[in-house]
């Protein structure tokens, strides 16, 4: 009587499916055949007491799935950094973690079901195929998944149907929300496509990065644009809405998504670097590019830890200068 106590008390419910029991083959073994048989399919049981993750996978981030918040929290609690760190690790290990319930764990071994049949084999690639399309098509796919709601929001925000985005008053007003509950959605749906878009997502993102970093050349709509090519239109929304989306994904990328415009309203930069940009103007006569300018500034002691996107920022928010942009990828600076 206590032993058979005992082996129910074992099999708390989990999911099992074909390929699950293919993961875990390994604890299998360690079940009586009495106890595997036993369980009806109606009501599924713990038949594994450890997770057992394949070796292909071993290698790959957990934090670069789409995770839950619970999830997350229990997997930093125990500094996994990689998903071989619970080859082993008994279930019971995350349940006392607290907040942590069978729930939690049925998420984290379909985590690891689904990246070893393949629906995140862009995991172990070393980098996916850039393509601008393939980036304004996921984010659609994207978005289109989120919940109404949420959906309406964000895009009210980031200008998706209209060149200018609403603000988080104009917004809140339409649903009876206050302009930070507003803000906080917006916040949350940004990090639910972040999270969403995973390993390939985050590769698009460093592709984006790389360049306006090798170019230093803020990410506009017409760099967009000049991406895209003759598919300009591949989107289901105006391309704004992608630029200002890809600045919450990206916050260290230099994003302008009106332009010039926008400076005209911001101060001068720190005087140190102004001095160094009159000086580089006055060898120029009056117009110098943004790569080349930046490379002469990073030649000075003073600013050689400069990077891309801080002196972008220091001169969208000037009023002393003009940037303007023969390419959307090449863009000078003049006096304004």
């Amino acid at each position: 009587m206590l032993r058979q106590a005992s082996l129910k008390k074992a099999r708390r419910p989990f999911p099992e499916d074909s390929l699950l029991r293919q993961i875990h083959q390994s604890n299998l073994s360690r079940r009586a055949a009495n106890s595997r048989t036993r369980s009806k399919p109606s009501t599924p049981r713990f038949v594994w007491s450890a997770f057992c993750v394949p070796e292909k996978i071993r290698d790959q981030n957990p934090f670069d799935l789409p995770l839950s918040v619970r999830l997350e929290r229990a997997l930093k609690l125990r500094s996994v950094r990689r998903l071989g760190d619970l080859d082993g690790v008994p279930y019971t290990k995350l349940e006392s973690l607290g907040n942590c319930s069978k729930g939690t764990i049925t998420e984290l071994v379909r985590l690891i079901e689904r990246m070893a049949s393949g629906e995140f084999k862009f995991a172990l690639e070393a980098s996916p195929v850039w393509s601008p399309v393939a980036l304004v098509r996921m984010i659609d796919a994207l978005v289109e998944d989120l919940p109404a709601r949420h959906q309406v929001m964000v895009t009210l925000r980031l200008g998706g149907m209209i060149d200018e985005p609403l603000t988080l008053e104009a917004i809140g007003s339409k649903f009876g929300l206050t302009r930070e509950r507003v803000r906080q959605v917006v916040d949350l749906t940004v990090e639910r496509l972040r999270k969403a878009g995973s390993l390939r997502l985050k590769s698009y993102l460093e592709r984006v990065e790389s360049f306006c970093t090798e170019n230093v050349c803020p990410l506009t709509p017409d760099l967009l644009a000049q991406w895209l090519g003759s598919k300009k239109a591949v989107g289901r929304y105006n391309l704004g809405f992608y630029v200002r989306l890809l600045a919450h994904l990206c916050p260290s990328v230099s994003v302008w998504p009106s332009g010039q415009q926008v400076m005209l309203q911001g101060t001068d930069c720190s005087p140190a670097m102004e001095r160094a940009i009159e000086e580089a103007l006055a060898s120029k006569q009056n117009a110098v590019a943004l790569s080349a300018l930046l490379s002469g500034l990073q030649a000075k002691p003073s600013f050689r830890n400069l990077k891309a996107g801080r002196f972008l920022d220091e001169i969208y928010r000037s009023r002393s200068y003009q940037v303007s942009f023969p390419r959307p990828d090449a863009p000078v600076l003049r006096p304004a």
